[in-house]
C-alpha cells in the first residue's frame, strides 16, 4: 500500500508530531464537528426557536384582527365551513412538515450547516498552523505544502489519464446492482421525465431542496474536508504507516457519528424501546461509516487527492442502500438479471479495487 508522493512530508517537514499529538488533534477535529452541531442545537437554535414562536403569535394576531372585521361581511356557515377546511388544510401541513427543531427542519440545516462549516475552516486552519510550525517557515511559504497535504491540489488538465479518472470509477462498479434496479424502477436522473427537453432535465438535476443542500453538498464537503484532508494530514505530520492511515483514522469519522443515536433516542420518547433502537441505529452507522471511511482513506492516500473521496461520499448518499430482495420483490421477473448485477457490482469493485 503506497502513499502519492504528493502527500509525502518533504524538507523541512521530515520531523513531525509524535503519536499522542496527532491523536490529540485528531480528537480535537472530530470533537469541534460534532460539537457544533450541538452548540446550534442548544445555544442558537432556542433562539430561532422563540424567534420563529414570536413571529407565529403575531401573525395569528393579526389573522385573528382581520377575520374579526370581515365577520359582518361573511355568511356564517359558509365561513364555518371554509374555515374548518382550513384547520383541515393547516393541520396536515403541519403533520407533514418536520417540527422546529428537529434535524430536517429548514432553520435547524441552515444552523448546522453553518456550525460545520466554521469548524470545518477551523480544522484546516490549524493543519496549516502545525505545517508552519514544523517548517519554521511563513505562512506564505507553508501554505503549498498545507494544501498538497490536505489533498487539495487541483490536477491539470496535462495530468488527465485514465489513472485519474479510475478512482472515481470505483463506487459507481459497487453500485452497478442499485444502479441497475434503479433502471428498472425508472427512477435514474433522465428517466423520471423522459418527454422533458434536455434542459428541463438538467434543470431538475440541480433542483435540490435545502434537505438535498446537506446531504450531497455541504455535509458531503464538511466531513471529507474533516475527517479525511484535516486529520489524515496530521497522521501524516506524524509518520504514521498507510495501514494506520487507511484503518485509523476512519475511526475518528466512524465515532463522530454515534451521537446520532441521541436523536434517535429523543425523537423515540426516551423510552427504553427508543433506547434500543437508538444503540442498534448507532452500531449500523458506526460500521457503514468506518468501511466506508477505509475505503475513502485508501482512495485518499492513493490518488493524492480529496476529491475521489468526496465523489465517493455524495454517490453513496445519492445512491442510499437498496437491498437486492427489495429490487427482486419490485421485479420478479427480472430477478436473476438483478442479483447478478450486484454479484457482479462487487466483484468488480473488489477486483478492481486489488488491481488500483
Amino acid at each position: 500500500m503506497n502513499i502519492s508522493p504528493s502527500l509525502l512530508p518533504s524538507w523541512p517537514l521530515s520531523w513531525g508530531l509524535t503519536a499522542s499529538q496527532c491523536h490529540l488533534i485528531a480528537l480535537i477535529f472530530a470533537s469541534s464537528y460534532v460539537g457544533s452541531i450541538y452548540l446550534t442545537q442548544h445555544v442558537f437554535l432556542p433562539r430561532a426557536i422563540l424567534a420563529s414562536a414570536a413571529a407565529t403569535q403575531a401573525k395569528a394576531a393579526q389573522g385573528s384582527a382581520a377575520k374579526a372585521s370581515n365577520a359582518s361581511h361573511v355568511d356564517v356557515s359558509s365561513k364555518a365551513f371554509r374555515d374548518d377546511d382550513d384547520d383541515e388544510d393547516d393541520d396536515e401541513e403541519e403533520d407533514d412538515a418536520p417540527k422546529l427543531g428537529t434535524r430536517d427542519h429548514p432553520t435547524t440545516i441552515r444552523l448546522r450547516m453553518k456550525a460545520v462549516g466554521i469548524a470545518t475552516v477551523s480544522s484546516l486552519l490549524i493543519v496549516w498552523s502545525v505545517v508552519k510550525h514544523l517548517s519554521g517557515t511563513s505562512w506564505t511559504e507553508s501554505l503549498l505544502p498545507t494544501i498538497r497535504l490536505l489533498g487539495l491540489s487541483i490536477p491539470s488538465f496535462s495530468c488527465l489519464s485514465w489513472t485519474w479518472i479510475f478512482p472515481y470509477l470505483l463506487t459507481p462498479i459497487l453500485f452497478l446492482g442499485p444502479l441497475f434496479a434503479e433502471y428498472l424502477d425508472r427512477s435514474l436522473p433522465f428517466q423520471r421525465s423522459s418527454s422533458s427537453p434536455l434542459a428541463q432535465k438538467l434543470i431538475q438535476l440541480f433542483d435540490f431542496s435545502i434537505i438535498d443542500y446537506r446531504n450531497y453538498v455541504v455535509g458531503p464537503i464538511t466531513e471529507e474536508l474533516t475527517f479525511r484532508s484535516a486529520i489524515i494530514a496530521i497522521f501524516l505530520l506524524s509518520h504514521a504507516s498507510p495501514s494506520s492511515i487507511v484503518f485509523g483514522s476512519p475511526l475518528w469519522f466512524g465515532t463522530a457519528h454515534i451521537h446520532h443515536a441521541w436523536e434517535v433516542y429523543r425523537s423515540g420518547g426516551s423510552t427504553s424501546q427508543s433506547a434500543q433502537r437508538a444503540v442498534l441505529t448507532s452500531l449500523i452507522q458506526f460500521t457503514y461509516t468506518t468501511l466506508f471511511g477505509w475505503f475513502a482513506s485508501y482512495l485518499f492516500i492513493r490518488t493524492g487527492s480529496v476529491f475521489p473521496p468526496l465523489a465517493s461520499h455524495i454517490f453513496c448518499n445519492r445512491m442510499g442502500i437498496y437491498l437486492p430482495g427489495r429490487a427482486a420483490r419490485r421485479h420478479p421477473s427480472s430477478k436473476t438479471a438483478i442479483l447478478c448485477a450486484y454479484v457482479a457490482g462487487m466483484a468488480g469493485f473488489i477486483l478492481c479495487l486489488w488491481v488500483y
